[in-house]
Order: structure tokens, then C-alpha cells, then sequence
């Protein structure tokens, strides 16, 4: 009987490590381990090796989906490494080096890294392409980012963007101009807007061509409903963007689009709709294309679903929206005379009382008050 030294030195012999029967390719990308796997994968995003560069593409982006792998990939310095890819001459690459990319943006610490290493010029750069897997690659990734302060800063600041975006709205099928409009939305939302706001108003001409879009029956309805909040955006404080609206023809339009059957549509039209109501020229278009009385039946339609309305939801932004463009329509005289004789102050009474939605109370508390007036507050009534 074979001692125990006896058969463990069989036993490794018999197990002992060989050779791998099939010799390993020169461009496999093979995994690293611990620390080693980052500054390892960096190296292979840089390699001369196209085939090694495509692979080592994939594998970063699986590690980047990972928040703590994420910020150790870079720490190794993956973000200019996938920059540079961006300006490869092979599509593929370049479409997968953008993919890559909306991962790593994901997070602030990404986002602001990509912006450090000059990587959003490369991507407008990208959207000049012909290839639509790199356009869908490239916003997908700005709209990654733009979900923070600094992409959305840089964007308004870099020259010629906000136009080159505006221009893409009005060439490129529905989807990817549905996403250009969303990027411009989110350049209005900086902190401080003004810069924006002027530049897509006085220098990229927004308001007619957005207005163009809005009016256009054919115009597919992700690209009518981000040009109609684009729209509202412009006019929260600008009223050179109310003016011009109002001038390009958008009232009637906005008026006709609160009725819709999309729910989104209506509200991002009654927010187009209190906007521009603030402005005097645009409450005598209003008057003129007879809207108290349509804006009074919305609202009475929206009396029946009270019980189903919840916090937050787009009916309760719908009716607030049209509660204050009522409030605003109520400063012009014959405006108000037409909330009067439409019942507007009842309605809304009975909107109060009946709902549980704080804001819709707020709003609605104003909207009775102002419509109650006889003559405006500080105008003497004519003898």
C-alpha cells in the first residue's frame, strides 16, 4: 500500500499545471486583477492594435458601470484615453469609444473629468457625421451629462453650440431631434440663464423656428413637444422671446395644442401659454383668438378627474398652468369681462374646494379673486 507522501506526489503529478492546449491570440484582451486591472486597461485603450483597442473598448465599459470601479478607472487616466478614440478614423470605434463615454458620465466626477480633458468639442465635432450609430452614441452621452450644472454650463459657453444643436432640430430624423431639443432645455436651466436665453433668442433665431415646428401638423410629437417647452423656456424671462412669439403666430397654436389628447403636450402648452400671457401684446392675441372661453371648458373638463389626481402629476401641472395663464389674462379689461361671463369665477371656486392639491388651492384662491374685479385695482371706473 502506497504511504500518504506516496499518493499526494501522484496527486500532482496526475493535476499538476500544463500547458493550454490552444495558444492564447496576440490581440486577447485578458482581465487584470485588484489595482492592476485599471492602469492595465488604459494601456490597452491606447494600444496600436486596432482589434486590441475594440476590445479593450467593451471591457472598459462593463468596469465603468460600476460605481467604485468607475472612480478607480479614472484615477488611472481612462477618460482622455477615450477622448482620443473619439477622434479615430474607424466609425465603430468611434461609436463605441461614445457609448463608453455616456457610462463614465453618469456620475458628476465623470462628467466634470470628460469637460477637463476638452472631450465635448470632440463630441459636437461627431455630430457632424454621417454615421448614425455615432450620432445615437454621441447624445446619448450628452444627455448622460447634461443632467449636471457643468456640462450644461459648458454647452451654453462653447461657441457656435447651442446653434449647431438648433440647426440639427430642423435636418435630423425625430429621435435625434427630439434629443437636441432636450439638450437646449437644459442649457436653459443653468443657474444663470441669461447668456443662454439671449444667445438662442437673438443669435440662433429660436422662437420662428421653433414656432415653425410647433405649427406644422406633420411634425413628429417628441420633436413638437421638446420644441414647446423649449419655447415656454424662452419666454420665462425674456420678453423679446414673448414678443417674437407672439409675432410668429404661436397663440392660437399653443391655445389649440392645450387641448390635445397627449397629456405631456397640454402641459408643456399651458406652460408655453402662461409664459407668453405675461406679455401685453400676447393677452390681446388671446382675447382675439377667443381664449377664455376654451381655457374655461379645459378646465371644467378637469373638474371630473379631481379624485384621480395625484401630487406631482401632469394633470396637476396642467391645471395650475391654466389657473395662472387665467390670472394673467385677468389684467386685460375684456379679458376679464369673458372670465365673467363664463361663470370662470365659480368653476374655480368649486376647483378649490374640491381638491386636495395645495397648489391647485393657491392658484385657484388667485384666479377667483382676480376674475371678481370690476375694474382693475389703482383705475378709476369711468362715471
Amino acid at each position: 500500500m502506497a504511504s500518504g507522501f506516496e499518493a499526494n506526489s501522484k496527486h500532482l503529478a496526475r493535476f499538476a499545471a500544463k500547458p493550454y492546449p490552444q495558444q492564447q491570440p496576440s490581440d486577447a484582451v485578458t482581465p487584470a486583477f485588484e489595482g492592476y486591472a485599471y492602469g492595465k486597461i488604459v494601456g490597452q485603450l491606447r494600444s496600436d492594435n486596432a482589434v486590441i483597442k475594440a476590445k479593450a473598448v467593451v471591457a472598459a465599459k462593463e468596469m465603468l458601470c460600476m460605481p467604485l470601479k468607475r472612480i478607480q478607472c479614472i484615477s488611472a487616466g481612462i477618460t482622455p484615453a477615450l477622448v482620443e478614440l473619439l477622434g479615430a478614423p474607424d466609425e465603430s470605434l468611434q461609436a463605441s469609444a461614445a457609448t463608453t463615454l455616456q457610462s463614465l458620465v453618469a456620475s458628476e466626477v465623470g462628467c466634470r473629468d470628460m469637460l477637463q480633458h476638452g472631450g465635448l468639442p470632440q463630441l459636437l465635432q461627431l455630430l457632424k457625421q454621417p454615421s448614425a450609430a455615432v450620432k445615437d452614441a454621441v447624445y446619448g452621452a450628452l444627455c448622460a451629462a447634461a443632467h449636471f450644472e457643468a456640462l450644461r454650463t459648458a454647452l451654453m459657453q462653447e461657441q457656435g453650440a447651442m446653434r449647431q444643436l438648433l440647426g440639427h432640430v430642423q435636418q435630423e430624423e425625430a429621435g435625434r431631434a427630439a434629443q437636441a431639443l432636450e439638450l437646449l432645455v437644459h442649457c436653459t436651466q443653468v443657474r444663470h440663464n441669461h447668456d443662454a436665453l439671449t444667445k438662442l433668442i437673438h443669435l440662433a433665431h429660436a422662437v420662428p423656428k421653433l414656432a415653425a415646428l410647433i405649427s406644422n401638423s406633420n411634425t413628429p410629437e417628441p420633436v413638437r413637444l421638446g420644441a414647446t417647452r423649449l419655447l415656454a423656456a424662452l419666454m420665462s424671462t425674456q420678453e423679446d422671446g414673448r414678443t417674437q412669439a407672439v409675432e410668429a403666430g404661436c397663440v392660437p397654436v399653443l391655445l389649440q395644442l392645450v387641448t390635445a389628447a397627449c397629456a405631456g403636450q397640454a402641459c408643456a402648452a399651458a406652460a408655453a401659454l402662461t409664459m407668453v400671457s405675461l406679455s401685453k401684446q400676447a393677452k390681446v392675441a388671446l382675447h382675439e383668438a377667443d381664449a377664455v372661453p376654451q381655457l374655461v371648458r379645459v378646465l371644467a373638463a378637469q373638474q371630473g378627474q379631481l379624485e384621480q389626481l395625484k401630487p406631482g402629476s401632469q394633470q396637476e401641472e396642467l391645471i395650475v398652468n391654466i389657473l395662472q395663464t387665467v390670472i394673467n389674462l385677468a389684467e386685460h379689461p375684456q379679458c376679464r369681462t369673458q372670465l365673467q361671463q363664463a361663470g370662470a369665477k365659480e368653476l374655480v371656486q368649486d376647483l378649490q374646494q374640491q381638491t386636495s392639491s395645495s397648489l391647485i388651492c393657491k392658484a385657484a384662491e388667485t384666479a377667483a379673486r382676480m376674475a371678481s374685479f370690476a375694474t382693475w385695482p389703482g383705475v378709476c371706473a369711468k362715471p
